[in-house]
């Protein structure tokens, strides 16, 4: 938590830096942090057995003019444990992505905007399992996410910006090695999202 308010006080920073450019010089850089809450949905081994907690993730944007951005994303988030039934006695169960974002700023006024955004990246699912033993392994399983995201962002300062962001995610796992005859699905879950996003542009 300290690294991620020490990252929102460099955006601020950042901020006030930029106001001693000239105006008319149009911003190509965008640099944010989204913390948000998750909620799994759907008939999935992640749905039944986890229960997230925090998630943030860190973008840096291009601009190409027009109100087109696009860009690297990098997302994680924690979860704590509701159920073993689906896929044991597990533990630090992590979910991380890092792929492309594109998004479309859409003015409302001078001070507002509305932002569509699509993502598509890479997945990791880490976790560890507990044998009867009491040993623990653990196990990493990739995927492909995919999503679409929505915000109101509101302009705070010259090039400072604070957003209310809401988001869905589709992730494919490749490499799940799902019991047979499973009566959940092991090879997908989806993510939804809710939270804040601060962002600077320079």
């Amino acid at each position: 938590m300290i690294k991620i308010f020490n990252f929102l006080f460099l955006l601020i920073s950042l901020s006030g830096f930029s106001q001693l450019k000239d105006s008319i010089t149009e911003n190509k850089l965008e640099l944010g942090i989204s913390l948000k809450k998750d909620f799994y949905s759907g008939a999935n081994f992640i749905n039944k057995s986890l229960q997230p907690q925090l998630n943030y993730e860190i973008d840096m944007l291009y601009n190409l003019n027009k109100g087109y951005w696009v860009g690297f994303s990098y997302f994680r988030n924690w979860n704590s444990i509701k159920s073993t039934e689906y896929i044991g006695d597990i533990n630090n169960a992590t979910l991380t992505g890092l792929g492309i974002k594109g998004k479309k700023i859409v003015p409302i006024d001078q001070k507002w905007s509305f932002i569509p955004q699509l993502n598509i990246g890479s997945a990791i699912f880490k976790y560890s399992l507990r044998n009867t033993e009491g040993n623990q392994k653990n196990f990493t399983t990739d995927g492909v996410a995919i999503g679409i995201e929505s915000a109101i962002r509101y302009n705070a300062q010259k090039d400072f910006y604070i957003e209310l962001v809401g988001a869905y995610r589709h992730i494919f796992f490749q490499n799940m090695k799902a019991p047979s005859h499973a009566s959940v699905n092991y090879y997908a879950t989806e993510l939804m999202s809710i939270g804040t996003r601060f962002s600077v542009d320079f």
